[in-house]
């Protein structure tokens, strides 16, 4: 059995973020949301991620404060590791 895509998902607006998280877990990726940037940091120390999808203006730690700790290597000494993308809010 084929293990699933893991994303941590950073979004603090609760409709866009439930939303994403719906759609991505349908496409059949384990997914995890967070609210807000320091979550995310936390989830992202503590785990292993495939992909980080990064709301770029978040509360308590933006998007690109985040991806600078987003980088590979650093979630359990393993390598290649995470690969950090932002996605700009539109508006």
């Amino acid at each position: 059995m084929e293990e699933k895509t893991k994303i941590l998902l950073c979004e603090d607006d609760e409709n866009l973020g439930t939303l994403l998280w719906e759609y991505l877990n349908a496409k059949e990726y384990q997914t995890e949301l967070m609210p807000d940037g320091e979550a995310g940091y936390k989830a992202f120390i503590k785990n292993k991620y495939d992909i980080c999808v990064l709301d770029v203006m978040m509360p308590k730690k933006d998007g690109f404060t985040l991806s600078s700790g987003c980088t590979c290597g650093t979630a359990s000494g393993s390598s290649p590791g995470p690969r950090c993308r932002q996605r700009p809010r539109a508006g």
